[in-house]
């Protein structure tokens, strides 16, 4: 059986895949292990191409339950703004289902979660399909 952080990270990254589907991004795709980052699509609106660092959140009860992701890399350097734009963040096991948020990359070692005062700039992407956003999505291009 695969390690289960291999297996966790695998389940992050297709969850957040299907958030970025679902909330009109373009041509999402997985990305060779060569590239720093994990996930590539097309802005739903400006079309630009925005790549994407995905993360487990990790929910910290010593500090009443607040999420981080860590921002560093398995050698210990942060990822820069070259390695990644954005960072996509996901919870899973909370007991409500995953949940996703995106954050842009500030090339720190940790980001504090939304329901932290540094965590504002933190934008949750719903996993439902909505049709309106898509057709939105449509009308702006």
């Amino acid at each position: 059986m695969a390690h289960k952080f291999n297996v966790i990270g695998a389940y992050a990254e297709l969850i957040a895949r299907a958030a970025l589907h679902a909330n009109g991004w373009k041509s999402v795709g997985s990305c060779d292990a060569s590239e720093a980052h994990d996930i590539q699509a097309r802005h739903p609106v400006t079309d630009e191409w925005r790549t994407f660092q995905c993360k487990t959140i990790h929910v910290r009860e010593d500090r009443r339950g607040e999420y981080k992701v860590p921002g560093k890399k398995s050698n210990g350097s942060v990822y820069t703004k070259s390695d990644a734009d954005l960072f996509i963040g996901v919870l899973v096991g909370d007991g409500e289902g995953p949940k996703v948020w995106t954050f842009a990359n500030r090339e720190i070692t940790e980001y504090w979660g939304p329901q932290s005062g540094a965590g504002k700039e933190w934008t949750e992407l719903p996993l439902n399909l909505d049709r309106a956003t898509l057709h939105q999505a449509e009308v702006a291009m």
